[in-house]
């Protein structure tokens, strides 16, 4: 994979969730949002995990017993480099013309 570019980095959590729910929707991705109760982003805004699920070619018998998992934001500021990380997977692996071949959740 390419060198990650610096316009997938972002600046707060409502910017990071914005590009990644871009990007997994430009993806075709299924999106899940679990919503995270009584907590507010700094800008006051609703939390939530989000989970965007590229749906792989079959290629193979039991394709779908293959999973990559990406995980990013769960402790902290770390998330903005994952974030990051995921929206350029993202464009790479998902759509029409992605390199998929088993399932992703990211």
């Amino acid at each position: 994979m390419s060198s990650v570019k610096l316009e997938h980095f972002s600046q707060s959590y409502v910017e990071a969730r914005k590009k990644f729910l871009d990007a997994a929707n430009a993806a075709g991705c299924w999106l899940i949002e679990l919503k995270i109760d009584n907590e507010k982003s700094p800008e006051g805004e609703d939390l939530a995990i989000d989970v965007a699920v590229i749906d792989g070619d079959a290629v193979e018998e039991n394709a779908y017993e293959l999973l990559f998992l990406h995980t990013s934001g769960v402790h902290g500021v770390e998330g903005y480099a994952g974030s990051a990380i995921q929206i350029q997977f993202l464009e790479k692996f998902g759509g029409e013309g992605g390199e998929r071949r088993k399932k992703e959740v990211v």
